[in-house]
């Protein structure tokens, strides 16, 4: 090497090395990123577990429009056990029930003609809008109006 000339910042290899290092860092980061965004695994699954219990609340709550409509006794179900059998699919009562503690789904009457069928979302920020009856994200309700 003459004077005046400057040795190379960094060897062949140990660039490869950099880039190599570089690439890494840069996938772990949108890697992470991602994971932040989206949840990971465990947002899938609770979602997953959140949209079986709007369904199975929406499915008690058509069932008690089901009781009002064929004027069953009781006139006010306050569990699912006292919905008419005809209005519920067969082994409903063992299924219709919160997917991870397995506890029975709220009946709250709010008047003769109106019922809310009530639980405990994971994730009741989510906009839960689409699909009938109508759930209520503010009091993790479906409300069935009777006729």
């Amino acid at each position: 090497m003459s004077f005046g000339q400057t040795p190379p910042l960094l060897s062949p290899r140990n660039r490869a090395r950099a880039a190599v290092a570089v690439t890494g860092l840069v996938c772990a980061v949108v890697l992470g990123l991602s994971l932040a965004l989206i949840g990971g695994p465990d947002a899938g699954r609770r979602d997953r577990r959140d949209t079986q219990r709007l369904a199975d609340m929406r499915e008690i709550a058509q069932a008690l429009i089901c009781h009002g409509d064929a004027k069953a006794s009781p006139a006010q179900p306050a569990a699912l056990g006292e919905i008419s059998p005809a209005c519920l699919a067969p082994g409903s009562e063992g299924r219709l029930r919160d997917p991870s503690t397995g506890a029975p789904y709220a009946i709250d009457w709010v008047d003769g003609r109106t019922a809310r069928v009530c639980g405990a979302l994971e994730d009741r920020a989510r906009s839960w809008t689409s699909g009938w009856p109508p759930f209520d994200s503010a009091s993790g309700c479906v409300t069935a109006a009777l006729r």
